[in-house]
């Protein structure tokens, strides 16, 4: 089965960019390991995509210093921790999976010199499969043993009775991939390809995986969850070349083709009419029909005009409800500021002078002092930015409040309130 940009998307839940940056490498790797097919790659996806967190990650967020001094990971020398942290889709971890992940793979170049090389995307890719053939996974996921997998990659032993961790979140990719490959979860029979080894023969033969955790140490980093976007990165991505399909659409995102909060719903639309006309269920589909069928790309700037109405609507929407908030902000600063008596404003007032003539004082001593090298003079120089503080409070605490009550009192004049 080939691997592509498209089901990696599906099925891991990553990003276009990081989809199409793997799935060449994922595609080699796995097709030379029989990962090949469906309940293989569907559980492959699912632990590798935990590992990764969807393929954001081919370093582990720790800096490695709980790894130092592991003896039983070859952490031998001084600084061993931080240098052989997890590395890859699969998080290989320590000296020793560092030199046996080197001597595994052919051609391979030598991971306990250059460890950053795993960090690479053919080899962070190729080190992940390298890994799932080496401890026999396939094995395991033609038996359906999910949950053992999981624990063999993360706790050293499909037998292990300690939950792997983000056990669940496993699952729940292990849900996905199978829904994205059209499997129920049913064991398919081998694939030919190179001989998956037996689950007992690949872990009595390969080098040991041990549990990166230090014993009694919570469970390891969760992937933070990315920022919510106003609109899918790949939209957002492809969104320029759509602008160049129909260049009226400057008109709402500019030649830049930023996407911002406030233009968000316009570019789903843009993105959901590429995909009507040219008859693609992706974005990226679409875009590349676009680019060789004029036929397409003349009814694609049709329907564009005959929708760029709602897509001003809906920018004027969205600038109407930026408008709602701002003025909401401002109530509550002058309800607080009338509360107050205004005393929190002249506290911060009080602040923001306190900060000014301290940094004229620093500047002054720094700047004519003898002590002190040219750079770091540079430096102090660019600090005095700060000096604008006081002229920002008063601009969002002063002129914008008084300038609300000026319009409250207005607002009040004209419906005969006093």
């Amino acid at each position: 089965m080939k691997i592509t940009a498209d089901l990696l998307r599906s099925a891991v839940g990553c990003t276009a960019e990081r989809a199409y940056l793997f799935a060449p490498f994922l595609n080699d790797a796995c097709a030379h390991y029989a990962i090949n097919t469906p309940a293989r790659l569907a559980a492959f996806f699912a632990q590798v995509g935990h590992e990764s967190g969807a393929f954001q990650y081919v370093r582990e967020i720790a800096d490695g210093s709980a790894y130092e001094g592991r003896a039983d990971l070859g952490n031998v020398k001084p600084g061993d921790g931080t240098r052989y942290r997890g590395r890859g889709l699969i998080q290989v971890t320590g000296r020793d999976n560092y030199r046996a992940a080197s001597l595994s793979m052919a051609e391979a170049p030598d991971f306990e010199d250059f460890p950053e090389a795993l960090e690479e995307p053919k080899w962070a890719a190729w080190s992940a499969a390298d890994w799932w053939n080496v401890h026999g996974c396939n094995v395991l996921a033609d038996q359906g043993d999910f949950i053992g997998l999981g624990r063999l990659i993360n706790r050293g032993s499909a037998k292990a009775v300690r939950p792997a961790n983000g056990e669940a979140d496993r699952i729940a990719r292990w849900e996905r991939a199978k829904t994205a490959l059209q499997i129920n979860g049913a064991a398919k029979a081998p694939a030919e390809g190179v001989a998956p080894r037996s689950s007992t023969t690949a872990l009595d033969a390969a080098p040991p995986f041990i549990d990166t955790m230090p014993a009694g140490e919570a469970p390891d980093w969760t992937p933070p969850k990315e920022p919510a976007m106003a609109v899918p990165a790949v939209v957002a991505a492809l969104l320029p070349s759509l602008i160049n399909s129909a260049p009226q659409l400057i008109r709402i995102f500019g030649s830049g083709g930023e996407v911002s909060e406030r233009n968000a719903k316009a570019a789903e639309t843009v993105a959901e009419i590429a995909r009507t006309v040219t008859a693609q269920t992706t974005t990226e589909g679409a875009v590349q029909v676009l680019e060789k069928d004029p036929e397409a790309a003349a009814r694609y700037r049709e329907e564009v005009h005959a929708q760029m109405g709602r897509m001003l609507g809906l920018l004027v929407q969205a600038a109407e409800a930026d408008d709602k908030s701002r003025e909401a902000a401002l109530d509550r600063n002058l309800a607080l500021s009338q509360a107050t008596g205004g005393r929190w404003l002249t506290l911060l007032g009080g602040v923001a002078l306190i900060i000014i003539l301290a940094s004229y004082g620093i500047t002054a001593i720094v700047m004519f002092g003898s002590s002190f090298s040219d750079e770091t003079k540079a430096l102090v120089l660019g600090q005095i930015v700060i000096l604008g503080f006081g002229t920002i409070i008063q601009w969002l605490f002063g002129s914008n409040i008084s300038n609300r009550i000026s319009q409250r009192d207005d607002d009040a004049a004209r419906k005969g309130k006093p």
